[in-house]
Parts: C-alpha cells; structure tokens; sequence
C-alpha cells in the first residue's frame, strides 16, 4: 500500500520470512507479516508479525521494532485450561489471559494485562487489569444475555434498565440516572435526566450539571481543571478529588474537544491533539497557513487561543484582532442587530458587515431554554447558565443572552 507521500507499506504472506510458519502461510495465503517498504526512513522493517494457531487464530502479535509484543503463549512448560501451551486461552478457545510484554531487558516484564472470566452461556463476567485492580471490571446480565450493569475497581459505574426490545428504559453512569422512552418503531421519543456542561472562555468543560430526578433540582455532578494544554484532572461537586478510574461523564472537554479514553488524545476533525506532548500528533493539512511549525498547537498560546477544525487558531476574546477586545451585538425583538458594545456599553462602530439578522425561532430557542433553566432553579454566580439549541443561554436580570457557536455574544433586548 503507497500513501500519498509516497511511503509504502508491504504485506508479506510468508515468502522470505524467518518465521515458523513462513511456508504454511506463504501456502495458504496467510498474513505473516507487515513490513516497512520504499520511502519509509527504515525499509524492510517488521512492523508487526503474527503466530497463529489452527487456520486463524491469531495467539501472538511481535514487534521487533519496539519489542513490546502480544502474546497467549505462556512460557516454555506452561499448561493452559485447554491443556497445551496456549494458556492465554481456555478450553473453547476463549481469551482468559493477554498480556502485551516487553522483551528487551534480561528478563519479560508486563507492560499490559488482563484476564477474563465467563458465564456458562459466554458472557464475559469480569475483565481484571493485571497491574492496576482500580480499571479492573465486572459485569451483570439479564436472563436474556443484556449487559445491565458495571463496576469499576469494586464501585458501581455504569447500570442499564432494558425493555424487551433492547431500549434503555434508564440509564445511570456514577449516580446519575437518566430515564427514557421509545415508541412502537424503536424511536427515541423522550429523554430526561440530561446533563448540561458549563464552559470557561476558552470552550474547556468545567463542569458538567445534572438533574437529580430523586430531589427534583440541577446540581453539579462533576467537575474537571485543565493544565493549559489539556492534561485534565477530575474532581468531585465539593472540588475534592475523585477515586482512582473515575472517567469523565461527558466527551467532549478541553477546547470543546472529544476525547478518545484509549488513547487519551483529543480529535478535532482534520487531526489528533495529544495533551501530553503539547502538540498536535500530525502536521497541519492546511500547511504553513500557522507558521513554520506544523505540529504547534494554537501558537503555543492554549490558554487564549483555540482551534475548532485542527486547520487553524482563534482567540477566546470574540473578534480580538478586529475590534481589540471583547463585544457584544444587540438585537432588537425583530431579530435586527441594533449596534455592537463592549462590555461596559460603549458602542463599537462595525468594520465589516453587519452581522446578519437572527431568525425568531432561534431567539425562541434561547428564551425557552433560559425559562427552563429558571424553573429547575440552577443559578451560578447570579445568572441562570445552561445549554439551548442554538448555543449557550443565559439571563441576567431581564435580558437574554446567548453564545452562539461562532463565539461571539448576542444580547436580545425587550
């Protein structure tokens, strides 16, 4: 396979290879390798190479490149469930035993592992994390085989409540429980429970607000504090911190990003963020556009810029670099944008285009999420503060006001 930089990939099926079963798989058509090729900075290198049992079983993934290997091999003399060496499974060719190991010191050292337990009718009953019990899970069914429930390092976690046609009845996840129903055609028709975020400037989730069917009220439910470039830390309501595995409720967190738990890197359409390394994983598609380094993320200003395509950098003060600060655009009840002020009330004359008018129906939208928020009583700092169709909403005193996406704020007069 040639990528468009011209790098190639080749999937070797056996032929030329030092491996055991090179002929078999040569024979067969069977995958025994991928190997680096041309304009590659180290061609002929085995990426990954596989061991198989029987046709397709694969029981061992080694890579000579790192030496971190898969294997369900166990070592020489050992005996498995199914009475062979192949004790990383059980008798029905189940996996009950993987671990990735790390090959090159004196001796094999576990850097990944877990084994698992089932049920007479193939369900897995737990997954243990060898060298941490905290991630270590078990799982419930029903009597027709449904996952119902999970807990994480001994704690319940997440629990569902299932009709008989598989929809969720309920949902709860750390506590929080959210109800809902499905009509004749399996069609989501109602959710309640749902939880709000709450955002700082610069779109990272801070908090996150739940509605507690119990008590009838909105509270927080859990909060995150960010390093400036992501690393992000998960605290309980009261700021105290939370237990070891505790995973955030919601997905999307800093800059508004999605995270991927497995890896812990945050996706932002055209790229990878990686909030270890500071830095985007691969370089910009849109080229130079940003500077000369194309793995910068956001300037290297995280905490007043942010990027919303993975292609580009803005500043978390609406229009900075058009208007030197922060600005509010007022619209009269036909939806007409009427001025733009700054903060304090000073008109700010406009140096481009009028901002087009907003439909009513998105000034209803607004409206009827801000009363909503009323009746629940979620009241932070004086304003009511939640999350509308069209943006975030919010009312002081007898004005609403909304964040629309595009980040800049709109104030609807009376």
């Amino acid at each position: 396979m040639t990528y468009p930089n011209g790098r190639v990939i080749n999937y070797n099926y056996g032929s030329g290879m030092a491996n055991a079963n090179a002929a078999l798989d040569q024979a067969i058509g069977r995958l025994d390798a991928i190997v680096d090729g041309a304009n590659s900075g180290d061609a002929g290198q085995i990426l990954e190479q596989y061991s198989y049992l029987g046709l397709s079983t694969i029981v061992a993934r080694n890579h000579p490149q790192t030496g971190i290997n898969l294997t369900l091999i166990g070592a020489s003399g050992s005996i498995g469930s199914g009475g062979d060496q192949y004790v990383g499974l059980d008798q029905f060719g189940r996996v009950v035993n993987q671990n990735w190991i790390n090959t090159t010191g004196t001796t094999n050292t576990t850097v990944d592992g877990y084994t698992y337990t089932y049920d007479s009718n193939g369900n897995v009953l737990s997954k243990s994390n060898v060298l941490d019990s905290a991630y270590s899970e078990t799982y419930t069914y029903d009597s027709l085989n449904r996952l119902t429930s999970v807990a994480r390092g001994g704690a319940s976690y997440q629990s569902w409540n299932l009709d008989t046609q598989g929809n969720w009845n309920s949902f709860t996840s750390n506590g929080v429980q959210q109800t809902r129903t499905a009509n004749a055609q399996n069609e989501l028709t109602s959710v309640s429970g749902l939880l709000a975020p709450v955002y700082d400037a610069n779109w990272n989730t801070t908090a996150v607000i739940g509605y507690n069917l119990t008590s009838g009220t909105w509270n927080v439910v859990q909060r995150y504090v960010y390093s400036p470039y992501g690393s992000i830390i998960i605290l309980n309501p009261d700021f105290s911190t939370t237990p070891a595995g505790t995973v955030p409720i919601v997905n999307n967190l800093y800059q508004g990003m999605p995270l991927d738990p497995a890896t812990g890197l945050y996706y932002e359409r055209a790229r990878w963020y990686s909030p270890s390394l500071g830095t985007w994983i691969s370089q910009d598609p849109a080229g130079y556009i940003n500077g000369a380094n194309t793995y910068q993320f956001v300037g290297s200003d995280p905490v007043g810029r942010f990027d919303r395509t993975g292609e580009s950098q803005d500043s978390y003060v609406p229009d900075r670099g058009r208007h030197g600060g922060p600005h509010v655009d007022r619209y009269n009840p036909q939806g007409q944008n009427v001025g733009r002020y700054t903060p304090q009330g000073k008109p700010i004359p406009h140096k481009g285009n009028i901002p087009p008018p907003i439909p009513c129906s998105d000034r209803k939208k607004f409206e009827e999420a801000a009363d909503q928020l009323k009746e629940a009583g979620t009241v932070f700092g004086g304003a009511l503060v939640g999350v509308g169709a069209a943006g975030l909403v919010w009312e002081i005193g007898h004005r609403i006001l909304g964040l629309t996406p595009w980040t800049w704020p709109l104030e609807f007069l009376p």
